[in-house]
């Protein structure tokens, strides 16, 4: 998994490529802690690239939304891939995250 951040009128996009998957749960943790030290209270993490993700991936992005509510932040996921577009729907994650497909 790689990631590249951008900051922008009170927004942080997260742009996430590769796997998100156990492979990848350090950088993910990584990417955690400086998603919740930066100042925005929005969080748009970006999916088009990436292209595979399994149970634990989706585990993350809870972790995810649980780390950044609690420092009073709204977490927002955009352009799934069409995998994981299809994890989303088969475990109604939209009903925890706001997906805008």
């Amino acid at each position: 998994m790689n990631y590249k951040l951008n900051e922008s009128g009170g927004t942080l996009q997260v742009t996430l490529q590769g796997s998100l998957n156990f492979a990848c749960n350090e950088d993910f943790q990584e990417l955690l802690r400086r998603v919740t030290q930066s100042a925005c209270k929005k969080v748009v993490f970006e999916l088009s690239g990436v292209g595979s993700m399994d149970s634990v991936g989706l585990g993350l992005l809870y972790i995810a939304q649980e780390d950044i509510s609690n420092v009073g932040g709204k977490l927002c996921i955009t352009s799934p891939s069409e995998n994981v577009r299809r994890l989303l729907e088969l475990t109604q994650s939209n009903l925890v995250f706001d997906i805008q497909f």
